[in-house]
């Protein structure tokens, strides 16, 4: 109809109103933007740790890669506790001959202090004491390896058997693999919650905008009359639904913004603990701020299916 859609107010019908539909009125705006806003830091904290797993893994990757270890045991065969000097003449005896590998860029003792440093948070020493060292802690040796490989292995092998048969090559190829697996499986799950978040939060945008069509069915029937189209009053629906997506998806990164930041700052120092630092990128951050606009996004899609299937059904 021709005059579909300029001043007749008494029809509801208006340029000057926001919605031709009282969609402002009653109760289920809060609790929709409330439920969106939780869905949001749900997704946020689901996403965030993903984020962490995946640098965890790299950065223990990155580290381990071309680093082997030795082990010489504090203890023999028989459970006696070794001298600590004769412990440390064979580490310098096998670190001698491994130097003279090629394949060696660096060889290293680990102090005992550093040995110690790292067992401190787990036990309860004192490092004051001397006496601490009459612990049975090994001596590790640190190598740095240029061409990791079978052939480096048997050789650096070989000579741990000749020199220290005690001795044991530790490649962290187990220790890593196991790692990998575990962070892999976790951030599969922190995927698939994802997702379970994303399908909650289509059920209930589309629940609340079929819940409110039916709350204004006489409104949408009457717009019907004067002529307008589906599309029409789509778009009233779906302005509504992505005003109340953004400022929930709003509220929602507030939240979980606010969460980050208090881990982060409560975390303990991680390098005592021996594990990666927790650091968020820029590009992180900048990913989190289009929650909003996808959380929007999402809205304005299941807004217009949800609409448009409910009007074809409509008499």
């Amino acid at each position: 109809m021709a005059w579909f859609g300029l001043k007749d107010k008494a029809l509801g019908v208006s340029e000057g109103r926001k919605y031709d539909i009282p969609l402002d009125q009653g109760n289920g705006r809060f609790f929709l933007t409330l439920l969106i806003a939780i869905m949001v830091f749900l997704a946020m904290l689901s996403i965030t740790a993903a984020y962490v797993l995946t640098k965890f893994a790299n950065q223990w990757q990155t580290g381990l890669e071309g680093r082997w270890t030795i082990e010489i045991p504090a203890v023999d065969t028989e459970g006696n506790l070794i001298p600590r000097t004769e412990l440390q003449r064979q580490a310098q005896d096998l670190t001698r001959k491994l130097q003279n590998v090629h394949v060696i860029e660096t060889v290293e003792i680990m102090e005992d202090d550093t040995m110690l440093k790292l067992l401190e948070p787990w036990f309860d020493l004192d490092m004051n004491k001397e006496t601490q060292i009459d612990l049975p802690i090994p001596i590790l040796i640190s190598l740095a390896i240029t061409t990791p490989g079978t052939q480096t292995s048997d050789t650096i092998q070989s000579i741990i058997e000749s020199t220290t048969p005690s001795a044991r090559l530790d490649q962290h190829q187990e220790w890593l693999s196991n790692v990998l697996r575990i962070t892999g499986s976790l951030r599969l799950i922190s995927m698939f919650f994802t997702l379970v978040i994303l399908t909650a939060a289509i059920t209930a945008i589309a629940g609340a905008i079929q819940s409110r069509m039916a709350e204004h069915k006489d409104n949408v029937q009457l717009l019907h009359l004067m002529g307008a189209s589906d599309l029409y009053i789509m778009r009233q629906f779906q302005r509504h639904g992505v005003i109340i997506a953004f400022q929930g998806g709003i509220l929602g990164l507030i939240i979980g913004i606010l969460l980050l930041e208090g881990i982060i700052y409560y975390l303990p120092n991680s390098d005592q603990y021996a594990l990666p630092q927790i650091a968020f990128s820029p590009m992180f951050w900048i990913g989190l701020l289009f929650l909003p606009f996808m959380a929007s996004g999402l809205a304005a899609l299941t807004t217009r299916f949800t609409v448009l299937h409910t009007l074809t059904r409509m008499p």
